[in-house]
């Protein structure tokens, strides 16, 4: 097995690995041909990885426009909802997407739109108790924007409300 490192402006880049069935065939004359081959593509490589960085922020930026459009068309937001979902899943994947307004007068929260996969337990309308201290979204009440993961996990397990959408796996 050969490795040769690609860099380009003092960073590291790339790595180009080469493999043999025979694990003692590469000798010094191939480690020299590869560090030249690399240092002969490391510039274009580069370039390509940051042309390809520059797309997906213009495809970010153009998406984004898309739905502040959407958003700003109408004062219905149930049919908006759905649209700007079909915008948001070209960044981020999703099945489902829910908007909920938060009242800190009376320690409620309420889910106002929903688009998406249809979890009929927990359909738009339903008021439940702001979370505790602690938890994931209280977290994200206190000044934490996103999570994933593990703490979205643990949040979906603590409150029955959520659990359905957490079981249908949205």
């Amino acid at each position: 097995k050969l490795a040769v490192s690609l860099g380009a402006n003092g960073r590291l880049v790339a790595v180009i690995h080469f493999r043999s069935a025979d694990p003692d065939f590469y000798t010094q004359r191939h480690v020299r041909l590869a560090e030249a081959m690399a240092n002969q593509i490391s510039g274009a490589v580069l370039n390509g990885i940051l042309f390809g960085r520059l797309e997906n922020q213009a495809t970010e930026a153009e998406t984004m426009a898309a739905i502040g459009r959407v958003m700003t068309s109408s004062n219905n937001l149930d049919g908006l909802f759905e649209v700007v979902l079909k915008q948001v899943k070209s960044l981020i994947p999703a099945d489902r997407m829910a908007l909920n307004t938060l009242n800190f007068e009376t320690g409620t929260t309420v889910k106002v739109l929903a688009a998406g996969l249809d979890v009929n337990e927990f359909p738009p309308g339903v008021t439940s108790p702001l979370p505790a201290s602690g938890s994931y979204i209280r977290k994200l009440l206190d000044g934490t924007r996103a999570r994933s993961g593990a703490a979205l996990e643990e949040f979906a397990h603590g409150y029955p409300e959520v659990e359905a959408v957490w079981k249908a796996g949205i």
